[in-house]
């Protein structure tokens, strides 16, 4: 079950809520404005040949083809294997004009994070992920936060156009 918790802005300034993602023993977070449905892939994932290996494939959610990557892949390069299991998820996301789903190993909650805790300077975080891919570090009730900066992790698969080009809103008629 997803846990929520909130803070009184009063007592921390102005929040943002984000959703807190686990791939292997690391907590990463998104911010709830990209996340649009949180889905189990369960055997729906259809492997696309010739792709990059960070690439998982590509699911039919309701009509809609999703781009799965890898989150998992992204951190840890040298490793191949998905590592799907009965806690993975799938995060279909509104990024642009991208239908982007970003797998993970579990998905722990949501929380409200006071904003003022990343504009400190100097935090020190211990990690394995590629610090391009991060757009804020912090530190809250003695507990190391990372906000993942989609820009940068989405980028390489725009530009290569190795991700589905679908305009959201745009809807194919149907026989």
């Amino acid at each position: 079950m997803l846990e929520s918790e909130e803070y009184e802005d009063s007592e921390y300034g102005e929040s943002e809520n984000v959703v807190i993602l686990q791939v292997r023993d690391e907590e990463y977070l998104i911010e709830v404005e990209y996340v649009k449905e949180i889905y189990v892939p369960g055997d729906n994932i259809i492997p696309v040949p010739l792709t990059d290996k960070s690439i998982v494939g590509v699911i039919n959610i309701r009509g809609v083809i999703y781009s799965i990557i890898s989150l998992r892949h992204n951190i840890f390069s040298d490793n191949i294997d998905y590592g799907l299991s009965k806690n993975s998820r799938v995060l279909l996301l509104e990024y642009k004009d991208y239908n982007i789903a970003l797998l993970v190993d579990a998905v722990l909650g949501v929380k409200d994070i006071p904003m003022s805790i990343f504009k400190k300077q100097g935090t020190i975080v211990k990690t394995n992920i590629d610090f391009r891919l991060i757009k804020f570090t912090g530190v809250f009730q003695d507990e190391t936060l990372i906000v993942l900066d989609l820009d940068a992790l989405f980028e390489p698969y725009v530009k290569s156009k190795s991700i589905r080009t679908e305009k959201k809103g745009v809807t194919k008629p149907t026989v």
